[in-house]
């Protein structure tokens, strides 16, 4: 819940503070959470200057960046990408700040912006946030290549707005395909002209997807909401969905769903 800082008697010295774009000042005093700690939003990004639009082809530059395990781009501007991103393990933070990816996959309408390595199963967080995307794609991709892998799954976004441009519903485009995560909390979330919106879990020879939360979303002109199986523990809730051809498929060991 916010604090009126002002009614609680925040002298004007404080309150400038919070206004200023000093080096600990302004969003250096501003809290967000970090596992089970708190962090500041500065503390996100201190020392790592945004990768800057080269006017061409970017897909390396981001790469490069993300692969430190921290990718801001700047506020408000404009990527060209020809090929996927994929995430170092363990944790990585995309900071969108506004800012749009025009994604040039061609025909692979399938291919992810953001993806794990699929050939070494370890264990993911990642973090993204206020980023526009354009094109034909999925965004997210994080899947393993053997069966029960030891390791974790842990994705969270946050106001994301895509919109592939194409009215024809491309097959394989999408928000997220996984077929075993352990936790996942997407919110502020506008997808259009999509396949399905998400697919998630797998067969048999995977474990149970859980603790999986999407809210507030947007959809428009999708072929499909998308698919669950094994999973436990999923909530949809604040949806507004129009022009959509099907609902929800409900796979294997589907339980404690909750759509509101």
């Amino acid at each position: 819940m916010p604090i009126d800082v002002i009614a609680r008697g925040m002298a004007v010295a404080q309150a400038r503070s919070f206004a200023s774009n000093e080096p600990g000042k302004g969003a250096a005093l501003i809290f967000t959470e970090s596992g089970d700690s708190l962090q500041t939003v500065s503390e996100l990004s201190l020392g790592i200057a945004p990768v800057l639009p080269s006017g061409g082809d970017d897909t390396v530059a981001l790469q490069a960046a993300l692969s430190t395990g921290c990718l801001i781009l700047a506020k408000g501007a404009s990527y060209q990408i020809t090929g996927s991103l994929t995430c170092p393990a363990y944790r990585c933070v995309v900071i969108g700040n506004g800012a749009r990816l025009n994604v040039n996959f061609g025909s692979d309408y399938a291919r992810p912006v953001f993806q794990n390595d699929k050939q070494k199963d370890v264990s993911h967080t990642l973090i993204v946030r206020d980023l526009v995307i354009r094109g034909n794609c999925m965004i997210f991709d994080f899947r393993y290549s053997s069966n029960n892998p030891g390791a974790g799954m842990k994705i969270k976004a946050n106001c994301i707005d895509f919109n592939t441009l194409d009215g024809n519903q491309r097959q394989g485009t999408g928000l997220i395909i996984s077929d075993q995560i352990d936790f996942l909390e997407m919110s502020n979330i506008d997808i259009i002209n999509v396949d399905q919106v998400f697919q998630i879990g797998g067969g048999a020879e995977r474990r149970d997807s859980t603790q999986l939360s999407m809210r507030q979303f947007y959809i428009q002109q999708v072929n499909g909401i998308g698919s669950i199986s094994g999973v436990d523990k999923f909530t949809l809730e604040q949806v507004d969905a129009m022009t959509v051809d099907s609902g929800i498929a409900y796979l294997r060991s589907c339980k404690n769903i909750q759509c509101r």
